[in-house]
């Protein structure tokens, strides 16, 4: 703006200058040590290109024009800040019913929530068909398989006979479009056990996966127990088991 402003007479520069509030000052005296300035003669502007014939008493250099005053902008007041709603303590009656009320989840998660099993399938002694949880492993442990020995052996049967051993996993597919439901996983699990005919009596290893077979097979006794790894570490369990399969 200076380099603008340099070209321009000094009536029409005071007049631009002050139209923006830019505070003018002029030395009425030399300044000590300052460097000498030009003469300078003041014209009033009064438009462009048009300047008065004689010059007003109040527009000389003793008297220059006064900035205009520009007020400050008015600053809103804040708010003062909104007084939280004083907390109430609840009940015990109302902690109670809290703390009974199921937990909301999201739809998405509750349509896409199905079972999810495996287990093997094994004859342990003669007339007794194992149906084993093998949760997220491919197989059991070694502690585990030395488990089922022992069971066979108190179930009179052979481990070493191990014959006709199957696999059942659910989902059958990983195909979204398939339904994989609680219904469409007992109807798989009844039609999958159904064709072992040499079974009076279901040992499965695993209270959850019980659940199914028992619904896969209402007119079999089934017997529930612990899964393999929960019975090692709980010898009460082993012994109503032991009790169960000798009674």
């Amino acid at each position: 703006m200076t380099d603008a402003l340099a070209g321009m007479d000094e009536g029409q520069r005071q007049s631009y200058l002050a139209a923006l509030g830019i505070p003018l000052w002029s030395s009425r005296h030399d300044l000590p040590g300052a460097l000498p300035s030009a003469g300078l003669e003041f014209v009033a502007w009064v438009g462009e290109g048009q300047f008065p014939d004689t010059v007003p008493a109040d527009m000389s250099v003793e008297n220059p024009v006064q900035p205009a005053v520009v007020a400050p902008p008015a600053i809103a007041p804040e708010k003062p800040a909104a007084i939280p709603p004083r907390a109430v303590a609840e009940t015990p009656a109302q902690t109670a019913v809290r703390e009974a009320a199921p937990a909301a989840r999201p739809a998405s998660a509750a349509s896409d929530s199905y079972p999810r099993f495996a287990c093997r399938v094994q004859l342990l002694a003669p007339g007794l068909l194992g149906v084993i949880a093998l949760d997220d492993v491919p197989d059991l442990s070694a502690q585990e398989y030395r488990l089922l020995e022992n069971l066979v052996l108190a179930a009179g049967g052979d481990i070493a006979a191990d014959a006709g051993r199957e696999h059942f996993r659910w989902p059958l597919s990983p195909n979204p479009s398939i339904p994989r439901d609680a219904g469409a996983a007992r109807e798989a699990l009844a039609a999958f056990l159904g064709r072992r005919r040499e079974a009076t009596r279901w040992l499965v290893l695993g209270e959850t996966l019980a659940i199914y077979v028992r619904t896969a097979l209402p007119q079999h006794k089934v017997i529930a127990a612990p899964a393999l790894r929960e019975l090692l570490e709980n010898p009460a369990a082993k012994r109503s088991l032991w009790q169960a399969l000798n009674g």
